[in-house]
């Protein structure tokens, strides 16, 4: 199974926790699940040996199957998606729940990211297409910036209407004001 399908269960858990909200509790619900992945590095490494393929590797490393794997395991009925817009996944997972219509709202929805970097491959086509720093620091807004850093990281928020969780006795971390995704067409990027 590609580790970031891992760290996205244990993140799920540790959200539940820190929220309050006993995983047990969410069984059979509306949840949605929204997970913002554009990595497949595992699934490079993987393809590097065929004699490790067996029945598992499919859905062990496709990154449609992430978000489905933790509606699978913790039970739940709601939309379930794995969003890759490259660089925007993480932003463009969060802003689907949060712009769902006032009865979509009611539910509890989680949004997560996961971002492993195991393979060379998107390092040598990243850099081939000059889109890596040379200096190895992004320097956004910069007269001297030349290019991104890619980093790793992975995060979970679970979102639910401020007065559902403030009866539910939730901790409350943020509340979001209002998220928007958009396209800027045809561009020098």
């Amino acid at each position: 199974m590609d580790p970031q399908q891992r760290v996205l269960l244990e993140m799920s858990l540790e959200a539940f926790e820190q929220a309050g909200v006993p995983p047990a509790s969410m069984r059979g619900s509306r949840c949605g699940v929204y997970v913002g992945l554009s990595s497949v590095d595992y699934a490079y490494r993987r393809a590097d040996d065929l004699g490790a393929i067996d029945s598992t590797t499919m859905t062990g490393n496709a990154s449609s199957i992430a978000a489905n794997r933790l509606s699978y395991v913790f039970d739940l009925h709601g939309p379930s998606m794995t969003i890759d817009t490259a660089c925007s996944s993480s932003l463009v997972a969060f802003h689907q729940p949060v712009s769902r219509s006032a009865a979509a709202r009611r539910t509890l929805h989680w949004s997560r990211a996961s971002v492993l970097h195991l393979h060379p491959y998107g390092f040598i086509g990243f850099s081939k297409a000059s889109m890596l720093s040379r200096h190895g620091r992004c320097r956004v807004f910069d007269a001297g910036a030349d290019g991104y850093v890619r980093s790793e990281g992975g995060g979970v928020v679970l979102l639910k209407p401020l007065a559902q969780a403030l009866a539910d006795g939730n901790r409350i971390l943020a509340v979001v004001a209002g998220s928007g995704v958009n396209s800027d067409g045809a561009s020098r990027g």
